[in-house]
């Protein structure tokens, strides 16, 4: 079957969001400590018990985290638009979506984030043109390794599974890629010859057959 559609997760995938997360972490636990009675060191903490939500929606909602570690109930889109300097696209991305467009396959996101966060990013990094659909938890109500974000995206695009291929950089991703009839591509950014590939997918536990990319442009190879 000819690849029609190539859906991406978003963080790690397509951006390098680590230092912006970090920072915007930050920034929401000194507000929380000028919010509340309760100092940094226990503001941190309270960052600590926010673990308990892995795996849920509410890992990914900035929302619900704000509201939680006791920061003004709005604050999280200030530090989301200040600190937008630290986001960046990983190496290669502008080029494949370009390639993958002149080649007609039609592109879109899957990710785990809120809506607003998830465009805020979009559009700062100008990839919003790329990308036929954006689903988002916002959209679905559930997050991966749940299929039915990538069969949502799907169903917009008017599209079987056997048509696409989606790209993660995590279990999850697979495991959802992998529920939803998709063939999944783990792409590893931190990586580098097949030895360490096959380490990695042992260590977060995906399927030894399943096809392991360490730059973006590699993703031109099984469409």
């Amino acid at each position: 079957m000819v690849t029609k559609a190539v859906l991406f997760d978003l963080d790690g995938t397509l951006v390098d969001n680590e230092l912006y997360e970090r920072e915007n972490i930050k920034a929401l636990v000194k507000m929380a400590s000028k919010n509340t009675s309760l100092n940094e060191k226990e503001i941190w903490q309270k960052v600590r018990e926010y673990r308990k939500y892995e795996g849920t929606p509410l890992w990914y909602d900035w929302r619900y985290f704000t509201k939680f570690i006791g920061a003004p109930e709005d604050s999280w889109r200030q530090v989301h638009s200040e600190n937008l300097k630290h986001l960046k696209l990983l190496p290669g991305v502008i080029e494949t979506l370009e390639k993958l467009k002149s080649m007609s396959v039609s592109l879109g996101i899957v990710t785990d984030a809120i809506r607003d966060v998830a465009l805020l990013k979009i559009k700062h990094l100008k990839i919003k043109k790329f990308f036929k659909v954006i689903v988002t938890q916002d959209d679905v109500g559930t997050v991966k390794p749940d299929p039915y974000p990538i069969l949502y995206a799907l169903k917009l695009l008017d599209m079987s599974p056997n048509e696409a291929i989606y790209v993660g950089n995590t279990l999850n991703d697979v495991l959802a890629a992998l529920a939803a009839g998709v063939k999944p591509i783990l792409y590893n950014t931190n990586i580098d010859g097949h030895a360490i590939i096959t380490r990695r997918k042992q260590t977060i536990g995906a399927p030894s057959n399943v096809p392991t990319i360490s730059s973006i442009e590699q993703i031109l190879e099984y469409v």
